[in-house]
């Protein structure tokens, strides 16, 4: 999966948000640990968006799949957040210190790599600093549609513009 993080940084303080949308992202064959083919790895750069006619594309699809399997959504995304948080705590000393700009707001977004293993345990495997924001990545109006919530619910949250819509983002700080 790809999560997204938002650091606000305003007078000194900090606040960390995490989005409850996002990108499901595949590999283009299945993972085998004895391969050495690229293309079966943890996900592929050359991602053949056809991938998600058969399989959830955003975050929001993957949960209504665990929900239909009796699996419980809820219970996974806390334990997502969760796992932020203890890295939000691990990390949150270098961020947000430059002393020139604590008196204006400034904000950082972040992708979020995570992982499930066969009992739906989620890892975090990465934060990527200023992941692809591009919402004709792929040609499905559903991957679209999450890329400019997303950009909308960034602005609407640090106030560069107001949105009637609600805001997806969740504070976990």
């Amino acid at each position: 999966l790809r999560v997204y993080l938002v650091v606000v940084c305003k007078n000194g303080k900090k606040d960390y948000y995490i989005y409850n949308n996002g990108i499901c992202i595949y590999a283009n064959n299945d993972y085998d640990i004895k391969s050495n083919d690229r293309e079966a790895h943890i996900t592929s750069f050359n991602l053949d968006g056809s991938i998600y006619k058969v399989n959830p594309l955003s975050i929001d699809d993957l949960y209504s799949y665990f929900d239909k399997n009796n699996k419980d959504s809820k219970l996974i995304f806390k334990k997502i957040l969760n796992k932020i948080r203890l890295i939000m705590d691990a990390v949150s000393f270098n961020i947000c210190n430059f002393k020139n700009v604590n008196k204006s707001t400034s904000f950082e977004l972040f992708g979020g790599d995570v992982i499930f293993d066969n009992n739906l345990e989620p890892y975090i495997l990465e934060f990527n600093k200023g992941p692809d924001m591009n919402p004709f990545t792929y040609s499905d109006p559903r991957y679209r549609g999450v890329k400019e919530e997303l950009i909308r619910d960034i602005f609407d949250l640090v106030g560069l513009y107001k949105s009637n819509e609600p805001n997806r983002f969740q504070k976990i700080n």
